[in-house]
């Protein structure tokens, strides 16, 4: 039974399955365009006009990933840079960051001022050393058991209300909780919990009003340095004796007082408030330990320099020459941070003198801020003004070329872009897509492309752009127009026979496949049961596929049910003679009728109403057609052995072992080459390699005497 089907292709849905199946890169598509661009740019892993990341090169980075204020805002795929040593993406949108899972080498994570409301899940990063996630949406952070390599957790900013006990951190050096909404229970509880090393920054919260904080811990010797212009050494001798210490060991000249053991943990902060209440607390040095901790007043701005620039590409930036301040020159170790915000008070950058940072208009105040947890203001307010109304230029010619091939793709190149404007300004043309994703582009020169539509642009350093009227329109891939294909029931198997295939794009050397099976073009196929399809590929932009046929059944063989046979035999004492007879068949039906012996193999083709002469045996007799088709007309059949003459016997036939069958009267002894006698039987009977009870007889020679003196010679074999 032949089908003609003649197919016309619409593209096919499993592009996919020959990529992954027939194609051997491997391509990951990254779905946030500044990151595919950032890739390509620094690392060569990816291409930003196709948007797929090569994972094998991706492994092969280990550096770092610098995503400071690139506005991106899903980084997903960093996944499959399994050897990079740290992620810095201070400054975007994240609202989310992947979990990592195999990063061996990673030692920091900085995602400072982002939209996260979830901690990172770092679980699997034992290399793990310093995680910075300030300045987001957070409410709870886990215990990071599984980092125990990790020395910094900076968390300032957030909304969190509880802490974990952090007591599987043997290294960790400083927790910084800042700005957060954690309530003094919450940080004493912290505070209280014994064999800490870790340096816990807590102050300022949210709802909690201070200024200075560090721990002096239960049972510490502590030594205060004390004004020498507010009060007597009595008065502090009594008050903190009374208020914080069970015992004052002693009181210099030179206004110091020594504490044996602490009664409770404290914060600096606990202590200046009290003291503040008797009026002495000024701006002197508290000693824990060998560890030096100051309490000083914060420090004041004094001298804010700067200058603002405007670029058309780069828009506003802003460079700080002075960031000058005053404090007590007798403040040692002081480190100071200098910090832009916005006009809600947000932090959008750290900043130093002689540095350029972008900038967007609107009003800005600088911050300083010192290793005390102090932070005061320069007095000096930023002003960014609007963006300049630009005087725009005219476009004038534009034009290009498109080639494709099946390697390369889809290949622009612009021969000539000229426009008319100011003189002396600085004009860049970019091409963009209907997202408005640009590049910048050059005359002569080729940039691959994706399908889609695209615009021509002019942007100058005043600030202005405008877009060429025309419109570069690039055709999808190339795919299968017409297939022509017969599909072929046969008894037993389905066959698809292709004809020819006509490609929208003229292929020279095209790869053909039917499923995952290479083919040539013309020919015929046995395909399986399910859905069969037909690919056609050429490089890595030419592949389509089209349905052959939807789940096929393989036809049944009924044709041989058209022959009506029956066998006769007749058996002697060495062979039997065997044929069939044919009652009915069509004339034009060509068969065979086969004898199988089922313990030897040997088959003997039989002919209808002819004698042929079979050995002794089990045997299967089956009737085979031209088509293939088999079916068994007979089987299990014994042509036995009868009469006076020798017999040999097999243990090892199929179903059992081999029978002998006896004829005659009376009784009849089995008799071994020892002359002793086995078993008596009566006759008729069948003999077999067993004795009476079952059991196997040995192999060798045997004779079965009868009545009447005559014998049988037997032979088992195993």
């Amino acid at each position: 039974m032949i089908f003609k089907n003649i197919h016309i292709k619409v593209i096919g849905v499993l592009i996919a399955l020959l990529i992954s199946g027939v194609i051997k890169a491997q391509t990951i598509n990254i779905s946030d365009t500044i990151f595919a661009r950032y890739i390509f740019n620094n690392i060569s892993a990816a291409s930003p006009e196709l948007g797929k990341l090569d994972t094998v090169e991706a492994k092969n980075f280990n550096g770092i990933f610098y995503l400071n204020n690139t506005g991106v805002t899903n980084i997903n795929e960093i996944q499959y840079f399994k050897n990079s040593k740290g992620i810095i993406a201070d400054g975007n949108k994240l609202s989310s960051f992947p979990k990592l899972t195999g990063f061996n080498n990673i030692e920091y994570i900085f995602l400072n001022h982002n939209r996260l409301t979830k901690a990172p899940d770092v679980s699997d990063l034992t290399t793990l050393t310093t995680i910075d996630f300030r300045n987001n949406l957070i409410k709870s952070i886990p215990e990071f058991g599984a980092n125990p390599n990790l020395s910094l957790i900076n968390a300032d900013n957030n909304y969190l209300t509880q802490l974990p006990d952090f007591s599987q951190l043997p290294n960790l050096d400083s927790v910084t909780l800042r700005e957060n909404k954690l309530n003094w229970p919450e940080i004493r509880r912290l505070a209280g919990i014994p064999g800490y090393n870790t340096i816990f920054n807590c102050f300022p919260q949210k709802e909690i009003t201070n200024d200075k904080w560090c721990h002096i811990y239960k049972g510490e010797s502590i030594t205060i340095e004390y004004p020498d212009t507010l009060g007597s050494d009595y008065v502090w001798y009594r008050w903190f004796s009374h208020n914080l210490w069970d015992s004052v060991v002693e009181i210099s000249n030179n206004k110091i007082i020594t504490i044996d053991s602490i009664i409770e943990n404290y914060s600096i902060y606990e202590v200046a408030s009290f003291a503040k209440n008797l009026g002495v607390w000024t701006n002197k040095t508290i000693l824990s330990g060998e560890t030096y901790i100051y309490a000083y007043d914060c420090p004041a701005g004094n001298t804010l320099s700067f200058e603002i620039n405007f670029d058309c590409t780069q828009k506003y930036t802003i460079n700080f020459s002075e960031l000058n301040i005053s404090y007590d020159t007798l403040m040692p170790n002081y480190s100071f941070i200098y910090n832009l915000l916005d006009s809600d008070g947000n932090i959008l950058h750290e900043v130093n003198t002689n540095n350029t940072y972008p900038i967007n208009p609107g009003i800005y105040k600088v911050q300083i801020t010192n290793n005390n947890s102090c932070s005061t203001l320069f007095d000096t307010t930023v002003t960014i003004p609007e963006y300049p109304v630009c005087e725009c230029i005219e476009a004038d010619v534009l034009n290009f070329t498109v080639d494709f091939n099946c390697n390369s793709g889809y290949i622009v190149q612009f021969n000539d872009i000229t426009y008319k404007g100011l003189s002396g300004d600085w004009v860049t043309p970019y091409l963009a897509d209907s997202l408005n994703n640009r590049n910048q582009i050059i005359n002569a020169t080729k940039y691959p492309v994706m399908p889609g539509n695209y615009k021509v642009l002019y942007s100058n350093n005043s600030g202005c752009e405008f877009y060429f009227d025309t419109v570069i329109s690039i055709n999808a891939y190339p795919v299968i127009d017409n297939a022509d294909f017969d599909i072929i029931e046969n008894c037993n198997k389905t066959e698809v026979e292709i004809n020819s295939v006509e490609f929208s794009y003229s292929l020279s050397l095209p790869e053909y496949y039917i499923n995952s099976n290479v083919i040539s073009e013309n020919g015929k196929y046995t395909i399986e049961s399910g859905e069969n399809y037909l690919f056609v590929k050429q490089g890595l932009f030419c592949y389509d596929s089209i349905l052959l046929t939807n789940a096929p059944v393989i036809p049944e063989c009924n044709c041989i049910n058209q022959v009506d046979i029956t066998t006769n035999y007749k058996s002697d004492c060495k062979k039997t003679l065997f044929h069939f007879n044919e009652n009915s068949a069509p004339n034009n039906y060509v068969y065979n009728v086969l004898a199988v012996n089922d313990y030897t193999g040997v088959t003997d083709t039989l002919t209808a109403l002819v004698n042929t002469e079979l050995n002794h045996g089990i045997y299967t007799i089956k009737l085979s057609d031209s088509e293939g088709c088999e079916m068994i007309i007979q089987s299990n059949l014994q042509l036995k052995q009868t009469g006076t003459c020798d017999a040999i016997l097999y243990d090892n036939v199929p179903g059992g072992t081999s029978t002998y069958y006896v004829e005659g009267k009376g009784r009849a002894k089995l008799v071994n080459e020892a002359g002793k006698v086995i078993y008596e039987i009566e006759l008729p009977a069948n003999i077999t390699t067993n004795n009476l009870d079952g059991s196997p007889l040995p192999t060798g020679l045997y004779v079965l005497l009868f009545n009447d003196g005559s014998s049988l010679s037997v032979t088992i074999v195993r």
